[in-house]
């Protein structure tokens, strides 16, 4: 396999699993508000919520243990629009601000994994300077993984305390919670891809620290002009870096480096 694909694919997946969590659920919400028996029929009314970056859809039915889902209406509504009917009630709006800081830290995460995907082709099809790609690909990978977390652990901290303002409930919850039946809340898939993401940014850095295609030469290798060509090397990208270099430079003429790339190639 050639060298730097592993991290490239990795960064691919990265990339994919960002973009959706722009789009899919962050955050779930379950609420049987009520429930009233008569005889053997029981009904309930259950109001179930899906929260997205921008928007949140609310599902409200009533659950009969005859004739199962009745009454049933779906709403969506952007966080703009949730946001006056929260102030117009009084209610707090502490949750739109988080889930609004959250998607343009997506968003930013989104930029530097493009910029070390970019980089990454650079270094792995040679565009540009390979040694510079190489290196900014790791230090993009390093700032997408250092995000990503900050992106994941900023959503699982203070989306409880918003909920229990929100819900107006009068103890605790976690990120994960669930009582008698009655409430629950918890993360939807696009948090776990999230953290999914931080991963392969961690291993797209682990693997571009540790391939040894040789293209990061010491320049100061190139500037000894007597540099012998003919000092046997494991790799041949090696020696060609090292020359091209030279000739960018001005250390050599061009026929001189014809000559050291046929030596070389020989």
């Amino acid at each position: 396999m050639k060298k730097g694909i592993p991290a490239l694919i990795c960064m691919i997946l990265m990339l994919m699993f960002i973009v959706v969590t722009l789009f899919g659920p962050w955050y779930g919400i379950s609420d049987k508000s009520g429930m009233v028996a008569s005889g053997y029929v029981t009904n309930v009314n259950l109001y179930e919520s899906t929260l997205y970056l921008t928007s949140a859809t609310t599902t409200s039915y009533q659950y009969n243990s005859d004739f199962g889902k009745v009454n049933q209406t779906t709403q969506t509504m952007s966080y703009t629009d949730a946001r006056k009917q929260a102030e117009l009630a009084g209610g707090d709006t502490s949750l739109f601000d988080i889930f609004n800081i959250t998607f343009y830290l997506a968003i930013f995460a989104l930029i530097i994994a493009i910029s070390a995907l970019v980089s990454q082709l650079g270094y792995v099809f040679n565009f540009g300077k390979p040694n510079t790609m190489r290196k900014l690909a790791m230090i993009f990978c390093s700032i997408a993984f250092i995000l990503i977390i900050v992106v994941v652990l900023y959503f699982a901290v203070t989306v409880p305390g918003a909920m229990k303002s929100g819900l107006r409930l009068e103890n605790d919850i976690g990120f994960w919670y669930s009582y008698s039946d009655v409430l629950s809340v918890g993360p939807g898939y696009s948090w776990y891809l999230m953290l999914i993401g931080a991963i392969l940014a961690f291993v797209s850095f682990i693997f571009i620290f540790v391939d040894k295609r040789g293209i990061n030469v010491k320049i100061s290798e190139s500037k000894d002009s007597n540099f012998p060509i003919h000092k046997k090397r494991k790799d041949y990208d090696n020696l060609l870096e090292i020359i091209k270099l030279r000739y960018a430079k001005g250390e050599i003429t061009k026929e001189e480096f014809e000559q050291m790339k046929k030596d070389i190639e020989q």
